[in-house]
């Protein structure tokens, strides 16, 4: 019983991880389709290690 509510809960923080993760992700895609300069300042030669750090320069 004990171990059913305990990866009941493991699930249900993975779950909430996702949601955040994906709520964040579409707010940066929607950004990026507003602000397409972002793409050319994030070239690969540039050291940027995501889309974020870009939107903020």
């Amino acid at each position: 019983m004990m171990k059913d509510f305990v990866e009941t809960m493991k699930l249900r923080g993975q779950a909430a991880e996702n949601i955040y993760f994906s709520q964040r992700d579409r707010e940066l895609i929607e950004q990026i389709h507003r602000n397409p300069e972002v793409i050319e300042r994030c070239k690969p030669d540039q050291k940027v290690k995501n889309a974020s750090q870009a939107l903020v320069r």
